[in-house]
């Protein structure tokens, strides 16, 4: 388990496998602004999955 930084993707604490922080990276550049959002408003909404 890990604890990413949502702007940089940099691993703030815990860590993740090579693999697995490639996929948490990817995703969350994805949707960066959608989790942007979340985090500074609280109103958290379902996102998709990597394809």
């Amino acid at each position: 388990m890990a604890a990413i930084i949502i702007r940089t993707g940099e691993v703030l604490e815990g860590h993740l496998p090579p693999k697995a922080l490639a996929m948490v990276r990817e995703w969350t550049g994805i949707h960066k602004d959608d989790l942007l959002q979340m985090w500074e408003t609280q109103a958290f909404k379902k996102l998709p999955p990597l394809e």
